[in-house]
């Protein structure tokens, strides 16, 4: 995790977001949002190459539990196939999307 400034809060994923990998980012997601400082949590996807319905459902459920804590929660520089996935998914009007993080 880095720092962005005082109200942001920088996350990277990488590799796959799957039903393998899921409960491991849950928990952190979980802990980031409820105790971090700052209003916004940003999720970087620029280094995730695959994401599953698992992964997409944590997604949604951070976006409600960060909505819940006053928090907004971003998702930057998704690849291709993970924003296709959003897309399918019909998910992309859900969440605020960075371009480039």
């Amino acid at each position: 995790m880095s720092a962005g400034d005082d109200r942001e809060r920088v996350v990277t994923l990488s590799g796959e977001l799957d039903a393998a990998t899921a409960r491991d980012v849950r928990e952190s997601l979980t802990e980031l949002i409820a105790t971090a400082p700052g209003t916004v949590v940003v999720l970087d996807l620029h280094e995730l190459e695959f994401i599953d319905s698992t992964g997409l459902g944590l997604l949604v459920g951070a976006q409600k539990q960060a909505r819940d804590a006053g928090r907004d929660l971003v998702l930057g520089s998704p690849r291709r196939p993970v924003y296709r996935a959003l897309e399918v998914a019909g998910l992309v009007d859900l969440f605020d999307i960075r371009p480039n993080g």
